[in-house]
C-alpha cells in the first residue's frame, strides 16, 4: 500500500512548510529541514526499500544532526553498512493502524465488524455528503468542517490544524481528497478528511464527531461506512483508518484508547508497522536524546517545526504527554 507521505503531493505540501524534499534510490523521498548553524534534520517515512550507502552519502551534503526513518511493513532491500542504525524510540507517525480491505463488498465488511457498529449504523437518523476535489461547494465545506473540528480540538485538548493550513493541503491534492459529512436537521454534525496516495490507496487523515448531536446520533459510525461506500463505488481497494493505539510505545500513544476503540469495531487488518530507526552523525545531539530533558525540549522544538505534518496531531499529543509526566 503507497503511503500519503511517500506521493509528491506530499512532498510539495510539506516543501511549503520549510522542507526540503529529495528523491533517493528505489524511489524514497527524504524530507529535509535546514536549522541555522547546526546542520539539518532529516525524515524518511513508511519508505517501501531500505535506503542506500548512495543515499547517506547524498543526505550527508545536508550535514544532518540524524536520519530518520519510520519504515512500511517488511521493508525490501538490506540496510545501509556504512552508518550505525539505532531503534529509534519516539515516532513521529503512527507505528500502529488498521486497513479495511475496500474489495470486500459493505456487507461483508459490516459483517465482519461488531454487532455495536451494526446496530449503530442502522440507528443514525443523519444524512450523508461528500466533496471531492476544489470546488466552490468543497470550499464551503471546509470552512463548516475547521470550524467544527477546533470545537472539538478545544474539548479534548488538541491542536488542529487552522483553516488556512488546511486549505493550502487541500489545494496540492487538487482532485485527490474528499470532505465527508452527516447532518442532523440540516446542521453538520460530523466530518472526515481522506487523501489519497493513488487511484487505490485513500487514508482516514481528519476525523470529528460533535458533542451535541454527533455522539446521540451515532453520527461517526454512519459517516464510516458512508466513506467506505463511495470509496468503493470510486474503485479504491484499500483504507487506512490512520493510527491506532500501540503498546509498544504506550508514553506516545496512551491518550489515543477513544479513537482506537472505535476503529477496532470495524472489520479490518491491523498493521503494526516496523519500530522506527534513527541514525546519528552527532554525538551530542545523540547524547541529548538519551538523556535527559534537554533532548526533549529539542523534540518539543522539532513538534513545534512540524504542525505540517498530516500526523501533527499524534505528535503534539505526544509532546503534551511527555510534559505532563
Amino acid at each position: 500500500m503507497k503511503d500519503i507521505r511517500q506521493t509528491e503531493n506530499w512532498a510539495e505540501f510539506i516543501g511549503r512548510k520549510g522542507w526540503t524534499s529529495l528523491k533517493l534510490e528505489n524511489g524514497n523521498i527524504a524530507l529535509i529541514r535546514k536549522m541555522p548553524l547546526i546542520g539539518s534534520l532529516i525524515k524518511i517515512q513508511r519508505p517501501k526499500f531500505w535506503i542506500t550507502d548512495n543515499d547517506i552519502k547524498r543526505l550527508k551534503k545536508y550535514k544532518p544532526l540524524f536520519i530518520k526513518i519510520e519504515p512500511q511493513v517488511n521493508m525490501l532491500g538490506e540496510k545501509p553498512t556504512c552508518v550505525e542504525i539505532d531503534i529509534d524510540t519516539w515516532p513521529l507517525i503512527p507505528t500502529k493502524t488498521k486497513i479495511v480491505d475496500l474489495q470486500n463488498s459493505v456487507e461483508d465488511i459490516l459483517k465482519g465488524s461488531s454487532k455495536d457498529v451494526r446496530q449503530s449504523v442502522k440507528k443514525s437518523p443523519v444524512t450523508f455528503h461528500y466533496f471531492k476535489g476544489e470546488s466552490p461547494e468543497m470550499d464551503k465545506a471546509l470552512l463548516d468542517f475547521t470550524a467544527n473540528y477546533k470545537d472539538v480540538a478545544k474539548m479534548q485538548k488538541f491542536t488542529p490544524q487552522n483553516h488556512k493550513t488546511l486549505v493550502s493541503q487541500l489545494g496540492i491534492f487538487k482532485d485527490d481528497f474528499y470532505l465527508f459529512e452527516t447532518r442532523y436537521k440540516g446542521k453538520v454534525n460530523a466530518g472526515a478528511v481522506v487523501l489519497c496516495s493513488d487511484d487505490k490507496n485513500a487514508f482516514y487523515m481528519y476525523a470529528y464527531s460533535n458533542y451535541k448531536t454527533g455522539r446521540k446520533t451515532y453520527a461517526a459510525y454512519k459517516l464510516l461506512i458512508e466513506i467506505i461506500t463511495q470509496l468503493k463505488k470510486d474503485g479504491f481497494e484499500k483504507l487506512d483508518l490512520e493510527g491506532l493505539k500501540d503498546d509498544r510505545f504506550k508514553k506516545e500513544t496512551g491518550n489515543w484508547l477513544g479513537f482506537t476503540t472505535f476503529k477496532n469495531k470495524w472489520y479490518g487488518e491491523t498493521i503494526n508497522f516496523e519500530v522506527p530507526y534513527i541514525i546519528y552523525f552527532n554525538k551530542f545531539f545523540k547524547m541529548l536524546f538519551t538523556f535527559g530533558s534537554i533532548g526533549e525540549n529539542a523534540l518539543d522544538q522539532i513538534a513545534t517545526n512540524s504542525k505540517d505534518s498530516l500526523s501533527y496531531r499524534y505528535m503534539n499529543s505526544y509532546v503534551k504527554s511527555k510534559k505532563t509526566k
